[in-house]
């Protein structure tokens, strides 16, 4: 008849089935809670976890809303309300969020990361919430490859180098931060580390192969920079990304005017999305078949879809200048000059 001790052993047993992911455990737990009628709202915080730990997230979001809104949710209810507001793009509320988890519990490393890459994701000033998530775990690998990203966003490309070697020294088994320590190191002129500070991740990682075929195309050497867009396009055929190695590798073969292959590759990207990049490049081959009706069409088509982009804009420029359309051309470059 002790409802209160009770009641603190199934919130305890709860507790722990959620530890080891026992959700169906958990929930029985949090059920024999409801009957004895311990506090609603703390348990939409346990439903809610239970629910994202089942893959539900809907009725995750649903449930740690709630609680959240309450001011009732838990330091993990709020970080993992966090998580699915940021998976939503809700980076605003999604910073709400991960500040509550970090003043619940602020001994919490994870939530001090998420935080910060959550302002840096944002677009914000994270430097203090980033050097607090350092102090907190000064060796965690995504900590300091996301000191390098906001050094390298602040143009301190030394001390970026400086962050992104010591998170790959971090995270051996991961190819983020030596695809991030090339780029800091090229706007440092430092060329041939930046080539060999891929290590054998080309031959492994899309992202580490495409980061090489730009390095490689910026410096002249188009052959091999095809040979590495190749590899992005291939080693992971569901990479998320794998829509814009092959926008670089159709780019690439344009520059060695090897027009049908890079046509393939084209057709196949906007199969998948609207690209203005891909469709310009598309406006590209068009001019070079002589086919200008088709060429004006898709440049009209890429600044549909980006407005602002100048380069797009001056090609369609040129494609008027080409075809002594003088006043729509000068109406063109006139928009270039002033966007750049």
């Amino acid at each position: 008849g002790d409802l209160g001790a009770a009641s603190g052993a199934w919130l305890a047993a709860a507790q722990g089935f959620y530890a080891q992911s026992a959700w169906d455990d958990a929930r029985e737990c949090s059920a024999r809670l409801r009957e004895l009628g311990y506090d609603r709202t703390e348990l939409d915080s346990l439903d809610g976890l239970i629910a994202y730990g089942e893959g539900d997230a809907a009725a995750a979001e649903t449930l740690l809303g709630k609680a959240f809104r309450k001011g009732k949710a838990t330091a993990p209810a709020a970080y993992i309300y966090g998580m699915l507001l940021s998976a939503k793009g809700k980076g605003a509320e999604a910073i709400h969020a991960f500040g509550k988890a970090v003043e619940l519990d602020p001994g919490v490393h994870i939530y001090r990361y998420r935080l910060a890459e959550a302002k840096f994701n944002a677009g914000g000033n994270c430097g203090a919430e980033l050097e607090a998530a350092i102090e907190s775990a000064p060796d965690d690998g995504w900590t300091l490859n996301l000191a390098g990203q906001s050094a390298l966003r602040a143009r301190d490309h030394a001390s970026a180098v400086a962050w992104f070697t010591k998170a790959a020294a971090a995270l051996p088994e991961e190819a983020v931060p030596a695809v991030n320590l090339s780029p800091a190191l090229e706007a440092m002129g430092r060329i041939p580390e930046a080539m060999s500070a891929f290590g054998n991740w080309p031959a492994r990682s899309p992202a580490a192969a495409n980061r090489l075929g730009n390095l490689l195309s910026a410096q002249g050497r188009q052959d091999e920079a095809v040979a590495a867009f190749e590899v992005a396009c291939t080693i992971d055929p569901g990479d998320p990304d794998l829509s814009d190695y092959r926008v670089n590798l159709a780019a690439a073969l344009l520059g060695q005017g090897r027009f049908s292959e890079a046509e393939v590759y084209l057709r196949k990207v906007l199969e998948m999305r609207n690209d203005a990049r891909a469709t310009a490049l598309m406006g590209d081959i068009a001019t070079e078949y002589g086919d200008i009706g088709r060429a004006e069409v898709a440049y009209r088509e890429a600044l549909e879809l980006e407005p602002g982009n100048s380069t797009i804009m001056c090609r369609l420029a040129d494609h008027y200048l080409d075809r002594r359309r003088y006043e729509q051309a000068e109406i063109g470059r006139a928009s270039c000059r002033e966007r750049v």
